[in-house]
């Protein structure tokens, strides 16, 4: 098998402290996602020396998420969002419909949903409509 050294962008502008750093490559290979983590991998890279370069970030913690969600709420133009009723959060209980003693049948009788053995994006799997029925409603 014949290998081909590949040199990325970064790594001409660096010439003098990366010379050392290649990749070796198969021709015909396009997997560049792969071969940037491997050079990351070889050699520890700083994101600041990948500039240009896509890197897969650090996702943020909870703290610097509620600081920033902080920095929203005290701006004038989205402070409603944080009293109005329509963006709070319902739970459960209170998002399904009650139905009373007269509809019990819908939820217990074997005539109201059907057995499939595919969901109706044709994905395999054992579904049935009651499970859908009792993600909407609940027994009063």
């Amino acid at each position: 098998k014949k290998f081909t050294s590949c040199l990325w962008p970064y790594e001409l502008q660096q010439e003098k402290e990366l010379s050392h750093v290649r990749l070796h490559l198969s021709p015909g290979t396009k997997d560049h996602h792969n071969t940037r983590m491997m050079m990351k991998a070889t050699k520890e890279l700083q994101p600041q020396e990948m500039k240009g370069k896509k890197w897969k970030t650090r996702s943020k913690t909870n703290l610097s998420i509620k600081n920033d969600m902080d920095k929203i709420l005290s701006d004038p133009r989205f402070a409603h969002v944080s009293s109005d009723l329509k963006l709070r959060h319902i739970p459960k209980e209170k998002r399904k419909v009650k139905l009373d003693s007269r509809f019990h049948s819908v939820l217990t009788d074997d005539k109201f949903y059907e057995k499939s053995i595919m969901d109706p994006r044709g994905r395999k799997g054992n579904y049935s409509t009651k499970e859908d029925l009792l993600k909407f409603y609940h027994m009063s």
